[in-house]
Formats: C-alpha cells, sequence, structure tokens
C-alpha cells in the first residue's frame, strides 16, 4: 500500500454557500458558507470513509481524474459574431 494518496477536489459557489465534491468519492460532499470550511468538511468525511475501508480491509479508490484543463472564451466575440448573422 501508498503512504500517501491526492485526490482531486472541486469547489462549486452556489446560491447558498460551497460545495466541495471529490471524483474518487462520487457519494461524499461538503456544504459549508465558505470555500475553505466546505473543503475542510470534505475532507473530514473522506479521511472517516478511508478510516472505514481500512477497518474492513477493502481497498482505497484510485482518484480517476487524468487531467484537467481551464479555459477561457471571449464572450464579446461571440456576441458580435452572433449580431453579425
Amino acid at each position: 500500500m501508498d503512504r500517501s494518496a491526492s485526490y482531486r477536489t472541486i469547489i462549486i459557489r452556489r446560491t447558498d454557500g460551497y460545495t466541495a465534491s471529490c471524483p474518487a468519492f462520487p457519494d461524499l460532499s461538503g456544504h459549508a458558507h465558505s470555500a475553505r470550511a466546505a473543503y475542510k468538511e470534505l475532507k473530514e468525511r473522506i479521511v472517516r470513509d478511508l478510516l472505514y475501508r481500512f477497518s474492513i480491509a477493502q481497498p482505497i479508490p484510485a482518484d480517476p481524474v487524468v487531467q484537467t484543463r481551464t479555459f477561457r472564451i471571449d464572450l464579446w466575440h461571440l456576441r458580435e459574431k452572433e449580431e453579425l448573422q
């Protein structure tokens, strides 16, 4: 077994606060009024889940995320293109 594991976390702003999720643990999430608190709550839930998995000798999940990308779209340019049509 590896000594440590890394998991990617996604934090989304919602109207009622923030939600943190992790693709490796699709059934777990953290909800709070701040992004930091949502992340902390999710991390605590993941730790509890991993402790449970260790107690029943179940393997820990691997992070399924292979790559992440961020892209930017020029909305002003898109609006101009739409107006020309």
